[in-house]
């Protein structure tokens, strides 16, 4: 199963949600995670994952990487598993 682009980059790098499915995403993000909103840098991690494309996180110590990956394992069919320290 592949989802809809959730954001998409512009010419001069700046990354734009769609609002509607980033709501949705949100949903999910506090009734399982208990986290209001996403991070900076999170939203394009899980849109690449959900797309299936091969995807490398990279945010700082706390930054979100282990629910980014997470939800994304979460909305996909079959299994997965996510190493977390």
């Amino acid at each position: 199963m592949v989802y809809h682009p959730i954001c998409h980059r512009t010419l001069d790098e700046q990354w734009i949600d769609d609002e509607d499915k980033k709501r949705s995403l949100e949903y999910f993000l506090k009734s399982i995670f208990r986290k209001n909103n996403f991070r900076p840098g999170q939203l394009p991690i899980i849109n690449k994952a959900l797309q299936v494309k091969s995807v490398i996180g990279l945010l700082p110590t706390g930054g979100g990487k282990s629910i980014t990956y997470q939800l994304s394992a979460l909305l996909q069919p079959g299994i997965c598993m996510v190493i977390d320290p």
